[in-house]
């Protein structure tokens, strides 16, 4: 806390630089996701509809943490102490943990367009593949 205090001036400028980055991220991650709704609408494609449905928010929170990872080098230089590495393990953390979000909402994508247009009636029943059970035993007829 006291580094804090001491370097109160590179370090409000650091999370000032940091937050600006994020904010342009999301507004990055704003303007690409209503661009390509616009593009996915004109479509009859499942996939670009599931993930505009999906991932937008996770893909917008990346790209904000994406857009501070870049401006990190300059944010953190006049910074000294443990300060620049606690804000580096922040920034780290949260790029593992939005990448885990896109993720996760990528695999709902794919359910999504396995399951396109099928019930889960006619999944159950659909063809399953059949086990051939093979005995050692020589056939007895």
């Amino acid at each position: 806390m006291a580094e804090w205090l001491q370097n109160w001036k590179h370090a409000g400028t650091a999370l000032g630089i940091l937050a600006g980055a994020g904010l342009a991220g999301y507004l990055a991650g704003t303007l690409l996701r209503r661009i390509l709704r616009r593009l996915s609408s004109r479509t009859p494609n499942v996939f670009d509809d599931a993930v505009m449905r999906h991932a937008p928010k996770p893909a917008r929170l990346l790209l904000a943490v994406l857009f501070m990872h870049v401006v990190r080098p300059l944010a953190l230089q006049g910074l000294t102490g443990g300060l620049p590495g606690a804000l580096a393990a922040v920034l780290n953390i949260a790029f593992i943990l939005s990448t885990a979000w896109l993720l996760i909402a990528l695999t709902s994508v794919v359910e999504e367009v396995l399951l396109a247009g099928r019930s889960l009636e006619e999944i159950a029943s659909g063809p399953r593949p059949h086990l051939t059970l093979v005995s050692d035993q020589p056939d007895a007829a």
